[in-house]
């Protein structure tokens, strides 16, 4: 479902990619009824940030079974790169798949 949500610079480039494609989605928590994502934005000062909160709270209280979602932004001093994409969102943005960084 959060695959649904595209990234909009992606999509104002003609080739929208889901956010879990991007690498957007750093971290999904559920407990219960409750959910908690945590977004690293491709940039700290991303202008996307309450489009991103606003869609995925929108999105996921649809599910029958979710009572309340929680979205947060990991810290500025982590980084987001290419790495984190997909091989197909990498290849829809026209770019050579890079190495993965390994597990943190």
């Amino acid at each position: 479902m959060l695959d649904a949500i595209h990234d909009p610079c992606s999509v104002s480039l003609g080739r929208p990619i889901g956010l879990v494609g991007m690498g957007i989605i750093d971290r999904v928590e559920v407990d219960g009824a409750a959910v908690a994502i945590t977004v690293l934005p491709t940039f700290p000062d991303c202008l996307f940030r309450g489009v991103f909160e606003a869609e995925i709270e929108t999105w996921l209280e649809t599910l029958p079974w979710c009572r309340s979602v929680s979205v947060t932004f990991a810290p500025a001093d982590r980084g987001w790169d290419e790495s984190r994409m997909s091989p197909e969102a990498l290849l829809r943005l026209r770019r050579k798949p890079r190495p993965v960084r390994p597990a943190e």
